[in-house]
């Protein structure tokens, strides 16, 4: 088998979408092709995959960050009606330090 091709150079990708006859190419070729062809189809897979981890992270960040907020905006008001720092942290879950930070 032929050795391991670089997609950015050797044969690549700009090699595979030039061809536009398959049963043209030589052995060689084909195998070059076929071998660089699984490489670039694997590579967009990683890449999908990768896009679809950073997308369900980011969504997961955000929620943990939009939830905070919420808790934050709920604790002032209620300090600003002179609730308990107590009954506030039962409340909202936020810690004692946390909410003395709001003040």
């Amino acid at each position: 088998m032929a050795r391991f091709i670089n997609p950015f150079s050797d044969w690549g990708f700009k090699k595979l979408s030039e061809i536009t006859d398959i049963s043209a190419l030589s052995h060689e070729e084909r195998e070059k092709y076929d071998e660089s062809l699984k490489y670039m189809r694997d590579y967009n897979a990683s890449l999908e995959g990768a896009k679809i981890i950073g997308h369900r992270e980011g969504l997961q960040a955000g929620k943990k960050e939009g939830l905070l907020e919420g808790q934050t905006n709920i604790a002032r008001m209620m300090l600003n009606d002179g609730e308990s720092i107590d009954k506030i942290m039962r409340y909202t879950g936020l810690t004692e330090d946390q909410i003395k930070q709001l003040n």
